[in-house]
């Protein structure tokens, strides 16, 4: 739950955040825990999986952005989910997942990940973290 909070208010101010590195055997395992089930939840969630037209592959990139965990983070996860592709020649450091949701089913039902959050959003104080953009204004 202290992960998904700390997330939460990294998401709400706008930073992207994660754990302090380096990070030890266990908090690794806690953390690829709570990653594992962001990932899966937002993928399992996408609407359109039709790899032949393209729009069953998203970027690890837009993942990152979509969920707020670095993308080296999720790219950790995606891999032992088995679900990247590496994209077309001259795009070779670039990677996108493969939405194949029964293997991502497969994978959560293995580690026994829960996929409901562990951080209910209406628990906030109305507006904590989120920036304003008058304050924004202000900084500049």
């Amino acid at each position: 739950m202290l992960i998904g909070v700390s997330y939460e208010i990294s998401r709400r101010e706008e930073i992207l955040g994660g754990p302090e590195k380096p990070i030890s055997d266990l908090g690794k395992k806690s953390y690829k825990r709570y990653w594992g089930a962001e990932i899966a939840r937002y993928l399992l969630e996408l609407k359109e999986t039709d790899r032949k037209k393209s729009k069953g592959l998203v970027t690890v990139e837009g993942i990152s952005k979509a969920i707020w965990i670095h993308p080296d983070d999720c790219l950790m996860v995606l891999r032992e989910m088995g679900v990247l592709e590496q994209l077309a020649k001259g795009k070779a450091d670039m990677q996108r997942v493969v939405v194949d949701k029964a293997k991502i089913r497969t994978w959560v039902q293995k580690l026994n990940l829960d996929l409901v959050r562990p951080v209910d959003l209406g628990g906030f104080v109305e507006g904590y973290g989120l920036k304003d953009k008058v304050e924004e204004e202000d900084d500049v």
